[in-house]
């Protein structure tokens, strides 16, 4: 199901009035994003990598923004 372009449109609108999509959502955000969006991300990388340092629990989409 196509759904890449309706979303980048919706989380324009979202991010423009203070939004943020769920990172474990499907939506378009890159690490650079998160980073952005969420300002105790490195935190939480430090803290996956200590409870899952063989990265487990990892999917290759939570891999791109948090490993």
């Amino acid at each position: 199901m196509p759904w890449r372009g309706v979303f980048a449109d919706a989380e324009a609108i979202f991010r423009a009035n203070g939004g943020r999509p769920h990172w474990a959502k499907r939506h378009t955000l890159t690490r650079a994003d998160v980073d952005t969006l969420y300002p105790m991300a490195n935190r939480y990388r430090t803290v996956r990598r200590a409870a899952d340092p063989a990265g487990k629990f990892l999917n290759p989409h939570l891999e791109a923004l948090f490993s």
